[in-house]
C-alpha cells in the first residue's frame, strides 16, 4: 500500500492502526470465546465420546498426583501439553475435568497470538487489519478445535521463525543454536510437532547447502566437504544432542525418545482409518487449488521476490502436513489436514484480492463460499454468560457441567458404586479400556506406562506396560466391554488390539462382581483353572506374519486396513502394526457373560492346539476399491484347561 496522496499525519495514524486493530480484533475474538465456552458451561456440555474426554482428563488429574508425562507415562502428548492444560487446577485447586473445559480459553489466546505472528512476517508493513479479521473469523467459526488448530499453525510459525532469525548465516551463531532446539521443545508438546519441525529444518538446511555451494566461485573438494558437514551435518546432529538431553533430564534415560517414536511408528498403524466416502476429494482439491494459486501467482508476477520465497515454505510446509490425514482418514480428520492449505490459500486470494481486485474477485467468492458450506453456525452468546463462570469452583461435581447420552451405559447406581469402590481403594483401580474420567470424578488415577492403551498394539510400550503392572499390579479393574460399555473403536475390538494386557488380566484377574454393564475384577496372583471342558476354539491366534508384512510405501504414505470375514456378523477389523506376527481373536468379544466365563475360567496361553478353522482374511488396500484375500493359515487355539487326551499340545 502507498500513502503517495496522504499527509504525514494521516500517514501516521494509518500505520498506527495498522498495528493496534488487529490486536484488538484478537481480544474481540477471545471475548467471544469466552462467552462461548461460558454459554456451553450454562446448558451443560455434552460428551459424546468418553475416549478423548477420559485421556484429557487423566492428563491432568497425574499431574495433580505428581506423575508427568515422558517421565512417569508416555502419551502422544507431552509434559508441555499436560501443564498448560492442568493450569487452572495448579492455580486454582479446581478438579481436572474443568481443567478440560478451560483449556480452550488458553490455547485461543496463543493461536490468535501465533496468527498474529505469521501475518505479520508474511505481509510485513502492508496494512494487515482486513486479513486479520477474516482469517480469524475463518478460525473461530470452522469446525476445528484448538488443541488441533495449535498442531497446525506452529509449524508454519517455525518455518517463519526459522527464515527470519536463521536462514542463509554461515554460522552457528547464537539465534541459530536456540532455533535448533526448538523441535526439541516443541517435542514436549506432541512428540510429532518435533518430527514435522525436524523435517522442516532439513529442508532448509538442504536449500542453504545447495545455495552456499551454488555461486560462480571455484571451489576445492576440501571446501565443499567442510560447507556440507557445517552447514547440513552439524545442525543436524546438534538437533539429535538436543532430544537426547530433554529425555535425559525429562526420564533419565533414552525411555522418552524410544517410546515416542515407538507411539509416532505405531499410531500410523494402529490409527488408520480407511479414506471417508464423503470427502475423499478434499486430499486432491485443496492442495489443487493451492497449486493452481500458486502457479497463476507466479505467472503474473504478484509477489515480491521474499514473498515467494516464503510463500514456497509455507506451502512445503502445509503439504508436509497432508500426513496427518493419510492415518486417520474421516471426514474431519480430513479437514484437519487440509487446515495449514486452506491457510495458505486464503492468504494467496488476500494478496490476489489487493493486487488483481477484478481479475479474480469471483474466483475468491467461488473459493470462500466452498469453505464456508462446511463450517458450523456462529455462536449466540450475550454478555451474562461471562456470570456463569463465578459458579466454577474446586467443589464443583462433574455432573453440575457435563452431560452424557440419555441412554448411558452407566446409571446412577453404578457411579455411586464405582465412587465407593474407587475412594475406598486409591490409587488401587484401573480402568479398562479408556474410561479413566470415571476416576477422575473422584479425584484419582491410576498411573500405567501409556495414557491409553488405544494408541499402542503388542507394541514395546504395551510389553513394557505389561511388566510394570506385574511388579505393582492394581487391586481392582473395572473392565469395559466392546459394544457395550466401550466404544469399539474403528472397529478394532480392544482384546484383539491390546493383546499383552488382556492375556496378562485374564491369568491374573478373578470376576469380583458383575455390574450388568461392567465386569468388576480383583486381583489374584494363584489364579487357578477351573474344571476342564471341551475346546471349542472361540479363542485363537492367527499367524498373521506372511499377510501383514509392512513395505515403503506404507510406512511413507498410508497402510492398508484388514479385515477378518464373520459368517452372519460383522467383519471384525484386525489390528495392524509393522509386521504382526500374529492376531489375538475373541469370537464372543462383545459378549459380557461369555468374557466372564473366559476370566473366570482362566486361559493357559502356552499351550494350544493348531487347527484349520474356515476363516478369511481381506487385505483392503489404501486405494478405494482394491483388496486381497486370504484363507490359508496357521491357527492357535487356545482354551481354559483342555481336556483333549488325543490332541497334542505344543
Amino acid at each position: 500500500m502507498t500513502f503517495k496522496n496522504l499527509d504525514k499525519k494521516s500517514v501516521a495514524f494509518i500505520k498506527l492502526i495498522n498495528h493496534i486493530a488487529p490486536g484488538l480484533v484478537i481480544i474481540i475474538f477471545l471475548i467471544l470465546k469466552l462467552l462461548l465456552v461460558g454459554n456451553q458451561f450454562a446448558n451443560g456440555i455434552f460428551i459424546e465420546n468418553t475416549l478423548d474426554f477420559s485421556w484429557q482428563s487423566d492428563v491432568s488429574e497425574r499431574l495433580l498426583h505428581g506423575y508427568l508425562a515422558g517421565r512417569d507415562f508416555i502419551f502422544t502428548y507431552g509434559p508441555l501439553y499436560q501443564v498448560l492444560q492442568s493450569l487452572p487446577s495448579l492455580f486454582f485447586n479446581l478438579p481436572s475435568y474443568v481443567s478440560v473445559l478451560l483449556f480452550p480459553l488458553t490455547l485461543s489466546l496463543v493461536n490468535y497470538i501465533i496468527l498474529y505472528y505469521i501475518l505479520r512476517q508474511v505481509l510485513r508493513n502492508a496494512v494487515i487489519l482486513p486479513f486479520v479479521i477474516i482469517l480469524t473469523l475463518v478460525t473461530f467459526i470452522f469446525p476445528i478445535d484448538e488443541n488441533t488448530l495449535i498442531r497446525l499453525l506452529v509449524p508454519i510459525t517455525f518455518s517463519l521463525i526459522y527464515y527470519r532469525f536463521s536462514f542463509l548465516k554461515n554460522s552457528l551463531d547464537t539465534n541459530k543454536l536456540l532455533i535448533l532446539f526448538l523441535p526439541s521443545f516443541l517435542g514436549l508438546y506432541t512428540f510429532d510437532l518435533f518430527i514435522t519441525a525436524s523435517i522442516i529444518l532439513f529442508f532448509f538446511l538442504l536449500c542453504e547447502t545447495y545455495l552456499s555451494l551454488s555461486k560462480k566461485t571455484k571451489k576445492s573438494y576440501l571446501f565443499v566437504a567442510k560447507k556440507i558437514l557445517l552447514t547440513l551435518f552439524l545442525p543436524i546432529f546438534l538437533i539429535l544432542v538436543y532430544e537426547i538431553l530433554v529425555s535425559l533430564i525429562l526420564s533419565k534415560n533414552l525411555n522418552y525418545v524410544i517410546y515416542s517414536f515407538d507411539a509416532v511408528k505405531n499410531y500410523q498403524y494402529i490409527m488408520n482409518i480407511p479414506f471417508s466416502t464423503h470427502q475423499n476429494y478434499y486430499p486432491v482439491l485443496i492442495p489443487a487449488l493451492l497449486i493452481f494459486a500458486l502457479f497463476i501467482s507466479f505467472k503474473e508476477k504478484l509477489f515480491t521476490k521474499e514473498q515467494k520465497f516464503i510463500i514456497i515454505i509455507l506451502f512445503f510446509t502445509a503439504i508436509l502436513q497432508l500426513k496427518s490425514l493419510l492415518v486417520r482418514s474421516d471426514d474431519s480428520h480430513i479437514f484437519q489436514g487440509t487446515y495449514p492449505s486452506l491457510i495458505i490459500l486464503t492468504l494467496i486470494l488476500y494478496l490476489w484480492f489487493k493486487k488483481l481486485k477484478k481479475t479474480y474477485l469471483l474466483f475468491l467468492l467461488v473459493v470462500f463460499t466452498f469453505l464456508f458450506s462446511n463450517t458450523s453456525l456462529f455462536p449466540l452468546s450475550s454478555a451474562k454468560n461471562i456470570e456463569n463462570y463465578k459458579l466454577i469452583n474446586k467443589n464443583i461435581s462433574f455432573f453440575q457441567i457435563y452431560k452424557l447420552l440419555d441412554n448411558y451405559y452407566l446409571t446412577e447406581d453404578d457411579f455411586d458404586y464405582f465412587s465407593k469402590l474407587i475412594n475406598n481403594n486409591p490409587g488401587n483401580v484401573m480402568i479398562y479400556p479408556y474410561d479413566t474420567y470415571i476416576l477422575n470424578i473422584n479425584n484419582q488415577t491410576f498411573n500405567t506406562l501409556p495414557l491409553q492403551f488405544y494408541a499402542y498394539s503388542n507394541s514395546r510400550v504395551e510389553k513394557d506396560a505389561v511388566n510394570k503392572l506385574a511388579q505393582a499390579p492394581p487391586r481392582f479393574i473395572i473392565l469395559s466391554i466392546d459394544t457395550k460399555t466401550a466404544v469399539n473403536l474403528d472397529d478394532i475390538p480392544n482384546f484383539s488390539r491390546n493383546p499383552l494386557i488382556i492375556k496378562w488380566i485374564i491369568n491374573n484377574y478373578y470376576v469380583y462382581d458383575d455390574r450388568g454393564n461392567h465386569l468388576v475384577l480383583r486381583f489374584n496372583p494363584d489364579k487357578k483353572n477351573k474344571a476342564a471342558h471341551i475346546p471349542d476354539c472361540s479363542v485363537y491366534e492367527i499367524d498373521t506374519r506372511e499377510i501383514m508384512k509392512s513395505n515403503i510405501l506404507e510406512n511413507i504414505f498410508k497402510t492398508s486396513a484388514y479385515y477378518l470375514e464373520q459368517k452372519n456378523k460383522k467383519n471384525i477389523r484386525l489390528p495392524y502394526t509393522s509386521n504382526t506376527p500374529n492376531v489375538l481373536i475373541f469370537e464372543n468379544f462383545d459378549n459380557l457373560k461369555e468374557i466372564r466365563n473366559i476370566i473366570e475360567d482362566n486361559i493357559n496361553f502356552e499351550k494350544y492346539y493348531s487347527s484349520r478353522k474356515d476363516l478369511k482374511i481381506i487385505k483392503k488396500y489404501p486405494v478405494p476399491g482394491f483388496q486381497k484375500e486370504y484363507n490359508r493359515f496357521n491357527v492357535k487355539c487356545f482354551e481354559s484347561f483342555l481336556k483333549v487326551d488325543a490332541l497334542k499340545l505344543q
